[in-house]
């Protein structure tokens, strides 16, 4: 999602306000700063990757990350050193980018495959949305190919959504922003299919109302062992236990404020099991820079 000159003003003055009673959310800014440490904070991305909203570690080269933008750029997802400096930018054929919001891991016949989340829909105007599902390429650079894509709808009315993820049963999990409506977990029933229009199941609800601006939910991973869920907004970061999660938790294990981490935008999440936290931002001004940063977090 692309926030406006006048949209950042509000983040920054909303940020000094106390979360209203009631808005208790997956990553609501009541957090304590002790449970995790940030040691690296906010590293420019390179030109052309203005908008990263989703990351992972890549699996063929762990001291890589992929990453990709916002709506309004290619089909394509960047290979990036955990610095932020490029490595390779890589075409995704047979896809399309309407609103790519989120990356994940997830199983696939071949082993292990990135999904993509073309799931954003500021206005909640879209009758239906996308995931595909790819191998993952060379992160030194060559071409990636989507080879299936999973066309779904919500059972109540479109949504606007950053986050998704995949458990090793190969169950897919949406996470709506909360932007005109509550926010809500959906998952898609099994088994995937491919060029079907499936409808999604409602979980539950997040959060009893739209959720303030600074608490909109922007990403979700979960962990590489499959027992860690992280959710985040804009300011804070919640770290789940994935199955008590999506068993009806309320309560996590690390809820953690990421004033510190000084990203204008924050819009990336990847969890992994050591408690190592990748956050990917976007810039939020013209000209500016997309960021990287990464928190190391003392789980349970």
């Amino acid at each position: 999602m692309k926030i406006t000159f006048c949209m950042l003003a509000a983040l920054l003055i909303q940020g000094c306000d106390e979360v209203p009673a009631g808005r208790e959310t997956p990553a609501t800014s009541d957090a304590s700063s002790a449970v995790c440490e940030v040691i690296q904070s906010a590293e420019a991305l390179p030109m052309g990757l203005e908008e990263s909203s989703g990351v992972v570690v890549s699996r063929r080269d762990p001291d890589l990350l992929w990453t990709h933008n916002d709506s309004g750029w290619p089909a394509e997802i960047f290979s990036i050193t955990k610095d932020g400096a490029l490595v390779a930018r890589v075409p995704v054929r047979n896809a399309d980018s309407v609103d790519w919001e989120d990356i994940a891991w997830g199983p696939c016949p071949g082993g292990d495959c990135l999904y993509i989340a073309d799931i954003g829909d500021n206005r909640g105007v879209r009758d239906r949305v996308s995931v595909y599902r790819l191998p993952e390429p060379d992160p030194r650079g060559g071409e990636a190919w989507a080879s299936e894509r999973f066309e779904m709808r919500y059972p109540d009315g479109g949504r606007d959504a950053e986050g998704l993820f995949v458990l090793a049963s190969g169950e897919m999990y949406i996470v709506s922003k909360g932007t005109r409506r509550a926010a809500a977990l959906y998952r898609y029933p099994l088994p995937l299919r491919p060029g079907q229009v499936v409808e999604l199941e409602l979980v539950r609800a997040l959060s009893d109302e739209p959720l303030e601006l600074l608490d909109q939910l922007t990403a979700a991973d979960v962990s590489p062992s499959g027992e860690w869920l992280g959710i985040r907004s804009y300011r804070s970061l919640a770290i789940y236990r994935t199955a008590a999660f999506i068993g009806g938790d309320t309560i996590p294990a690390i809820r953690f404020d990421l004033e510190d981490v000084e990203e204008v935008q924050g819009e990336g999440l990847a969890v992994m099991d050591d408690g190592r936290v990748y956050l990917t931002g976007e810039a939020g001004f013209e000209d500016a820079r997309g960021t990287v940063s990464i928190l190391e977090c003392r789980l349970p």
